[in-house]
């Protein structure tokens, strides 16, 4: 048989139980909301940025016709070194 004292601090650890559960899923809610990842990486340096942009306009260069393939290349081996 339960005594009084025992189902109280039954009723006490539930609580607390879906306190916690409410308490995490509005965390994660709200760090979704924000556009945060749980797990955040850290940002690419400026010249890997720089790189890449270099690396676009190359390509859409190429796209409208302005470079050869060949000139592409050797610029591409130019940004990459």
């Amino acid at each position: 048989m339960m005594r009084p004292g025992m189902m109280i601090v039954g009723l006490i650890v539930l609580v607390l139980v879906i306190v916690g559960i409410v308490f995490l899923v509005r965390a994660l809610v709200h760090a979704g909301r924000n556009g945060k990842n749980l797990v955040s990486t850290p940002p690419a340096p400026p010249s890997v940025m720089a790189d890449n942009k270099a690396l676009q306009i190359l390509d859409e260069r190429l796209a409208r016709g302005e470079i050869s393939p060949e000139e592409y290349r050797q610029r591409k081996d130019e940004l990459l070194k």
